[in-house]
């Protein structure tokens, strides 16, 4: 069976194979891939961020992309926000944490 994580990766790479767009500003997903310590990174055109859950949490750390002019930390906090409600169905009621960049 499945970990939550991997649950997670599954789905976000079923958004990313759909190219679903992303709220706000319609971004669409450029690559997914499960680190080796468990997370999932999930790269943007313009920021990454990565999935984990931890200690009960479904923790989301964000990433700037060198030399890439990285979106408002409100903007890219939606845009995981978002995310998070798409994957709600396989992580339950657990809160998100988001640790800026």
């Amino acid at each position: 069976m499945d970990t939550t994580i991997e649950k997670i990766y599954k789905r976000v790479r079923q958004l990313w194979n759909d190219e679903y767009e992303l709220n706000p500003g319609h971004r669409v997903i450029q690559s997914v891939e499960m680190t080796a310590n468990g997370r999932v990174k999930v790269e943007l055109l313009d920021f990454q961020f990565f999935l984990s859950v931890e200690d009960e949490h479904l923790t989301t750390a964000l990433g700037v992309i060198p030399h890439v002019e990285a979106p408002s930390e409100e903007t890219m906090n939606a845009i995981v926000v978002h995310v998070a409600e798409l994957v709600k169905n396989l992580t339950g009621d657990l809160p998100v944490e988001v640790i800026p960049a």
